[in-house]
């Protein structure tokens, strides 16, 4: 069972001191304690309030690792975070490839010999197939 270290979790996840968490369930700070460390249990109508203190289920305070859970939920958002991010580099990098090839095509129809002395066509393909551009 998880109870002794989900509730030390949720109690310093939340900043409430053993104290705190005492007045609130009409125990001794030493119950707490007692229960953080799984040396006694809390009773059941105990538990159920330490449950509606923290808004989390009986079924979570009693079988989940809240603090592991947490911490997969916050790698989870973080990657999320970066692939998104990521997603809006490539954007703008495929924006940003398409302004070259558009100047690029000025400067054929401008300056051909410029176009022709520094190979740009291979620059152009290179772009082409790198983003995916016709």
């Amino acid at each position: 069972m998880l109870i002794g270290k989900n509730i030390r979790y949720l109690r310093k996840r939340e900043g409430h001191i053993q104290k705190w968490l005492a007045q609130q369930l009409s125990k001794s700070a030493a119950s707490v304690s007692e229960y953080e460390k799984d040396i006694s249990i809390p009773p059941i109508d105990v538990a159920q309030q330490i449950c509606d203190i923290y808004g989390i289920t009986l079924d979570d305070l009693v079988n989940k690792d809240l603090e592991a859970e947490s911490y997969t939920s916050v790698q989870q958002d973080e990657a999320n975070e970066s692939q998104a991010a990521y997603k809006n580099d490539e954007l703008l990098n495929k924006m940003l490839a398409v302004k070259v090839l558009e100047l690029i095509e000025i400067l054929k129809r401008e300056a051909p010999e410029e176009y022709e002395k520094n190979h740009l066509h291979i620059f152009v393909d290179t772009i082409k197939e790198t983003f995916g551009l016709k």
